[in-house]
């Protein structure tokens, strides 16, 4: 018996947003989502750069050969940032989060930067396998405050890490590809606005993926939906090595931020926010129901945060 990927994405601008600045692959091998952030400055260009690089990765990697084809892969995708801002300086700030996940196998190896999100639902318990970048992160590795405090910390939308063009130090990983594995990865258009509990009570109760990931969208658009939303739902099926059918791969689909129909994945129109319908405990790490990654930074949390920041070593990125 072999192992296979069955998926489905869904993104959406919105309810505040006049554009979508997320960009997201999901393939047979390949599974990545991008939050690009920098507003006039070109965010949906460089989700778009960072994951049409990504999905060169879709194809069969050799296990011990992964991790290295995800860094070389990434560094390359933040060298054609910087080539990109170093040719047109009016691009300077724009940015990205990455979250991808590569199968050979039975093996997945995952990178990660940013504050989009991976989790695992297996045997009924969800868990987040990624750690924000974040200043309220930080925070609580220090033990200054607690995962809770951090949800709803004012400046728990600080990103410290992202693709820009800058030195970076993504996270790896590499775990086993467990058959009735469910992951979920999306961006904080999400997770920002949808308990964790939530997420796990959906991705329990429904079982298609078509339908869990519009179900996701539609919590999120009822919670205010003041971000750019999506997500990739995607289940670790055991296959028939003989049935070719089976052994089928399913289609890939994209969506890249700076393409005209920036929309063509949205599960239906956009319906009216109801802040009040989003309940259950807030995520165990950083993060929690907040703000948009529009709005992470205001001038004054700029100014008042740049020493500290400074001072701690941690550069960052104000959002459009």
């Amino acid at each position: 018996m072999g192992l296979s990927l069955r998926y489905a994405v869904r993104t959406d601008p919105g309810l505040v947003r006049s554009s979508n600045q997320d960009s997201v692959y999901a393939g047979p091998r390949l599974l990545a989502v991008a939050d690009g952030m920098g507003g006039m400055a070109a965010g949906d260009l460089a989700s778009s750069v960072v994951i049409t690089k990504l999905s060169e990765l879709d194809q069969d990697v050799p296990n011990e050969a992964m991790i290295g084809a995800l860094d070389e892969t990434v560094v390359a995708a933040n060298d054609e940032l910087r080539h990109g801002v170093d040719a047109n300086p009016e691009l300077r700030g724009m940015g990205t989060t990455l979250t991808a996940l590569l199968i050979s196998g039975r093996t997945i190896a995952m990178v990660h930067i940013g504050d989009s999100r991976a989790y695992l639902l297996r045997e009924g318990r969800l868990r987040q396998v990624t750690k924000d970048h974040t200043y309220v992160q930080m925070l609580v590795d220090e033990g200054a405050i607690t995962a809770e405090e951090a949800s709803h910390h004012p400046h728990r939308s600080l990103v410290t890490q992202v693709l820009q063009g800058e030195p970076i130090e993504p996270n790896y990983s590499v775990r086993e590809a467990v058959a009735g594995d469910r992951y979920l990865l999306c961006s904080d258009g999400l997770s920002n606005v949808v308990s964790m509990a939530t997420m796990g009570d959906v991705l329990r109760d429904y079982r298609d993926q078509e339908e869990c990931a519009e179900r996701l969208i539609d919590l999120a658009l009822r919670a205010g939906g003041p971000d750019n939303i999506t997500v990739i739902v995607a289940d670790i099926c055991e296959v028939d090595d003989t049935d070719p059918d089976a052994l089928r791969p399913q289609a890939a689909v994209s969506h890249r931020a700076d393409e005209p129909n920036g929309e063509r994945l949205s599960p239906r129109p956009r319906t009216a926010p109801t802040p009040e319908l989003i309940s259950g405990d807030a995520p165990p790490s950083a993060g929690g129901a907040g703000g948009s990654s529009g709005h992470r930074l205001t001038v004054v949390l700029v100014v008042v945060l740049v020493a500290l920041l400074a001072a701690a070593g941690v550069w960052y990125i104000a959002t459009g």
